[in-house]
């Protein structure tokens, strides 16, 4: 993920991703919301952000040595995965510096 990171040119973006951006990339590619949402359940990690859907109702958030902080719940999954995506793409970008 790192190495997409560099080769997209999003590290010397300074200004970083709009949300509305994503969410309109996403309503025009919805079946990458469920590859974002098995990425996240499969990143087997104790720290990090996380998307989750249950009940028609997604959440994201971040989860510290196995607690969740930093919770919050959408009824749009476009929107949830968009906010899931920047922040794990921060996240990402940090520990690619």
């Amino acid at each position: 993920m790192i190495q997409l990171l560099k080769e997209s040119g999003y590290l010397g973006c300074k200004n970083g991703v709009e949300k509305d951006v994503v969410i309109k990339f996403l309503e025009n590619h919805p079946d990458l919301i469920k590859e974002w949402l098995i990425y996240s359940l499969d990143k087997r990690t104790s720290i990090g952000w996380y998307l989750l859907c249950e009940d028609s109702v997604w959440t994201v958030g971040y989860l510290n040595h196995g607690g969740r902080e930093k919770e919050h719940k959408f009824i749009s999954g476009f929107e949830a995965c968009a906010i899931f995506i920047i922040n794990e793409i921060k996240q990402l970008a940090k520990n690619a510096i």
